[in-house]
């Protein structure tokens, strides 16, 4: 009986640290990374502006080459979307074109579903650093984790688990961008 009554103070003061905790981690994340690429906006634009060539320099697609993806609306334009469905490294989700600026901004809101629920906000920017020959891009998210959740980013926090996916993706997006013939479908 007495280690039943030790067992629940335990689990008491562990429930109450993680509620003391989230009170004072902040609710809002960030996550942000660039690259260089040696070609001009608008060919950049092109793998960057629709979501099926998104889908070519995915880091996630290269966890999962069986998940299943379906694409809804005008492919490049604001309301268009694309939804997956894949192993648990990837999950269920979908994403939707919120804003775009030819050759300068993309804004894609990221649902997703499993395997946990979450909105995130993507933003991928363009700009350029040598005289219209060579481009910026920058690819943020940024995003709330709810309270209590928000505790949890003392030991899981946004940028280690997806900034490494957003190095490798990146650096797909260069490769690809900067191949002699970069064939963009849109």
């Amino acid at each position: 009986m007495k280690i039943l009554k030790i067992l629940g103070i335990v689990v008491l003061a562990l429930v109450v640290l993680v509620l003391a905790v989230g009170l004072i981690v902040p609710t809002e994340y960030a996550v942000e990374r660039s690259v260089v690429i040696a070609k001009p906006r608008s060919e950049v634009f092109r793998l960057v502006g629709s979501l099926r060539n998104q889908a070519r320099w995915s880091p996630w697609a290269d966890n999962d080459p069986a998940m299943k993806v379906t694409y809804t609306g005008a492919d490049g334009t604001v309301g268009s979307s694309s939804a997956w469905q894949g192993n648990s490294d990837v999950g269920t989700g979908e994403q939707e074109i919120k804003d775009l600026v030819p050759n300068e901004m993309v804004h894609n809101e990221v649902r997703f579903r499993e395997p946990i629920e979450s909105v995130g906000q993507v933003f991928l920017t363009l700009s350029d650093v040598a005289a219209g020959t060579s481009t910026k891009v920058t690819w943020k998210m940024t995003g709330k984790n709810a309270y209590p959740m928000n505790a949890m980013s003392v030991v899981m926090d946004m940028d280690g688990m997806i900034g490494k996916d957003f190095e490798r993706g990146l650096d797909k997006l260069k490769k690809l961008s900067e191949q002699p013939a970069a064939v963009a479908t849109n």
